[in-house]
């Protein structure tokens, strides 16, 4: 008896879930159907036109007699406008009012649900006293089900149509129960009896569902469909019965829901419960050649019906149905791939033919537009999907470029949005995909060929498709597909430039590996490699981009010199080793110089666009500066290496020679500085360019400060008078020719 009232009160759950789910949809409906009212009786209906008189001829005067003057009379006041009185808005939620549904509706529900409380209570009460014999039992339970059913019908013939479903869902109820407690409680009929009576019941449901025009009673049928096959459960799974009564069951329901179009929740709960049956059997089951066939089965079903509602373009909640066929796809692929995922070949198989089973639905059957795009989109989906199946990631990220592009393409020649948005989601997954595996980033030292690989190829292909993409976008008007456009192209720029460093790393990777003892070499040169390589290419992007007005490439271009700018000159403080330095003939004198000049390179490339872009100029005036600070670094360094060099290859004991070179090198830098200095004042005086004379008169006073402050405590007093001079020479000349030429030096210059 427990046990019995247990799932009574399971049962009742389920019944007051299915009636909130219920009430929501009625409550929506009217609602819609309220605005819709409000709607109409807002609009002004047309005047009416005034009724003429037929006109008739006035009488003309006789002869003789004179034609008396119109008479007028005063001009007749309209009488003022009629204030009508405001019209009391009805609640927008109960088309027939809150007592309506109170006493109407809701008292229904609640006294259906108190019967089946009070029958089950009886039922007990008369259980625990033996009043009724077993067999009595399930009898008396299966006559008032039927009884009440039977009296619904009578209620309904009468025009009591609510009151009549809930005496139908009453009925149908306690049936259940009765066939329930037959089988699990006393025995009294076998397993295979207990289903086909359930299934009775189940089918009786939805007739009276489709009598009564009630979605409340089709979801009470729904509920105990599904609720079967557990109910009925001895711990033996038969799973050809089981997965046909499921087929089954899922056909009726369809077959329902497509007789009763406006019932949209229905599919959606009947695709979910189907497939969560045959997951349960998954569990269970080995039989795979099985479980697939009757998976495909279930698919072809629901594709039917969703071909079927597809093609009527005046159905009833297309969001929602379009919603459960993407679902339903999910849920397909996903059952497939748990029977096949160690056979992905085959996978793949099924899944490309999927798709092609979904692309020859929208091209041959006459579907509304939105349900045609959406086969259409399924079909490329399982096609794309098919490819990491067959391919490794590489291979993978290269074909979905491709086909990216080739979409780009189709939709532009057919001007169809969909597919150029498919496109663009594609690309994205692929570069996800490609920046998601290892090694994208780090490949096996022992297997990789530099420049010579899939990840290259990958890489390559990619970045390919990604300008193609974006060439192809350049002609297609619309805020949006601009701002896609400038992401492909910020997207293959920034493929390449991650393809050059991972394949820099990846070679001096293994130049480390076979030689162990050269780390602290390779690691310089490593670094100012990519710098030298960033640089280059930077200055290949900024050009294109100031050439074509592609001003992704511009700002990638910039952003990426500097980067390289500061990898450079952080890397170039120091050389290493220092025994294998060689004046002005290295790889750190080379890089710097090219830094240098690249930056000077493109500040006058962005001579030509300060009239199209105002922001050229002020970058124009700050790359000089730049290219300036990169030669005063190199000089300073190359200065001090050559003699930290010296210092390095003298004798330990030998600190006379030791404290000779560190004067010298220190008069040297302080020589350099002020040479630099002063070529910084001449170019700026002779250009005019104002920026470059406060740079050198910053570097000026950098140098008074490191000969009053560090020259002036360190160096002997020799060093200290050739210091000194030189300044004090140089500072009097430069202030000279400012009192001179103080015409050239306008604050305009």
């Amino acid at each position: 008896m427990v046990a019995l009232l247990i799932f009574l009160l399971f049962f009742l759950f389920l019944l007051l879930i299915v009636g909130t789910i219920v009430l929501i949809v009625l409550i929506s409906k009217v609602n819609r159907l309220t605005e819709r009212l409000e709607r109409l009786e807002t609009i002004p209906s047309p005047p009416r036109k005034p009724i003429s008189s037929p006109s008739v001829p006035a009488a003309r005067p006789q002869a003789g007699e004179r034609e008396k003057p119109p008479v007028v009379g005063p001009t007749p006041v309209p009488p003022p406008p009629k204030r009508e009185t405001p019209k009391k808005k009805e609640h927008p939620w109960l088309k027939e009012g809150w007592e309506w549904f109170i006493g109407g509706r809701l008292l229904n529900r609640i006294g259906a649900l108190a019967l089946i409380l009070g029958v089950g209570f009886f039922l007990k009460y008369a259980f625990d006293r033996n009043w009724i014999t077993e067999s009595v039992r399930v009898w008396t339970g299966g006559a008032l089900g039927i009884g009440l059913i039977l009296l619904g019908g009578r209620f309904r013939r009468k025009g009591m149509t609510v009151f009549a479903q809930g005496l139908v869902g009453a009925g149908l109820a306690i049936d259940y129960l009765a066939v329930y407690a037959s089988f699990n409680f006393y025995h009294l009929i076998p397993q295979p009896a207990a289903l086909f009576l359930m299934s009775l019941v189940t089918a009786l449901a939805f007739q009276q569902a489709l009598r009564h025009d009630s979605i409340a009673v089709s979801l009470l049928g729904w509920a105990g469909g599904f609720l079967t096959p557990f109910l009925l459960s001895t711990g033996e799974v038969n799973e050809v019965g089981l997965l046909s009564y499921m087929a089954l069951l899922a056909a009726g329901l369809l077959l329902v829901s497509l007789k009763k179009e406006k019932w949209v929740p229905l599919p959606p709960l009947t695709l979910i419960g189907t497939y969560f049956i045959w997951l349960s059997v998954r569990e269970i089951s080995e039989n795979t050649l099985l479980l697939f066939g009757f998976l495909t089965l279930y698919w072809g079903m629901f594709l039917a019906a969703e071909v079927r509602f597809g093609r009527n373009r005046q159905v009833t909640g297309r969001v929602l149905r379009q919603a459960a066929a993407a679902v339903h796809a999910l849920m397909y692929f996903g059952g497939m791939f748990l029977l096949f995922h160690q056979d992905q070949q085959l996978a793949g198989w099924i899944s490309l033919g999927v798709g092609l089973v979904y692309w020859l639905i929208q091209w041959k059957l006459p579907l509304e537009k939105g349900f045609a795009t959406q086969m259409e989109l399924t079909a490329l989906t399982f096609a794309g999907v098919a490819v990491p199946l067959w391919f490794s990631p590489f291979p993978t990220v290269a074909l979905w470029g491709l086909g990216a592009l080739a979409l780009l393409w189709q939709g532009r020649r057919k001007s169809s949005p969909h597919l150029r948005i498919f496109a663009s989601i594609l690309y994205m997954v692929a570069f996800l995909r490609l920046l998601s595996q290892g090694e994208a980033w780090m490949a096996p030292v022992e297997t990789h060929l530099p420049l010579w690989n899939l990840r290259a190829l990958a890489f390559l292909l990619l970045a390919g498709a990604a300008a193609g993409g974006a060439l192809l976008l350049r002609r297609i008007r619309g805020e949006a597909w601009s701002i896609i456009q400038g992401a492909l192209q910020t997207g293959w720029v920034m493929l390449l430039f991650l393809w050059m460093t991972v394949e820099t790393n990846d070679w001096f990777r293994q130049r480390l590996a076979e030689q162990p003892g050269s780390e602290t070499a390779l690691n310089f040169t490593h670094l100012m490699g990519l710098a030298g390589i960033w640089s280059l290419y930077a200055l290949s992007l900024v050009w294109v981009g100031l050439k074509k007005r592609m001003y992704p490439l511009l700002f990638s271009g910039t952003g990426i010199l500097f980067l390289s700018l500061v990898v450079g000159g952080i890397r170039g403080l120091m050389y290493q080793p220092l025994d294998a330095y060689l004046p002005l003939l290295n790889l750190r004198f080379l890089v710097l110089v090219l830094s240098a000049a690249v930056l000077l390179g493109v500040s006058f490339q962005l001579r030509h666009h300060e009239s199209n872009a105002p922001w050229a100029k002020s970058i124009r005036v700050i790359l000089p500066l730049l290219a300036s600070l990169v030669l005063f670094e190199l000089f300073t360094v190359e200065t001090r290496d050559y003699f930290q060099q010296a210092l390095e290859r003298l004798p330990s004991g030998d600190t006379e020679a030791s404290h000779l070179l560190f004067n010298m090198q220190q008069l040297a830098i302080s020589g350099v500085w002020l040479l630099y200095s002063i070529t910084l004042m001449a170019v700026g005086i002779r250009r005019r360019l104002r920026s470059l004379r406060i740079l050198a008169m910053g570097l000026f006073g950098l140098t008074i400060l490191k000969i009053f402050i560090f020259d002036l405590s360190f160096l002997d007093t020799l060093y200290r008078i050739f210091s000194f001079i030189g300044l004090g020479l140089i500072l009097l000349a430069v202030s000279y020719i400012y009192q001179r030429y103080k015409d050239r030096f306008s604050l305009t210059g």
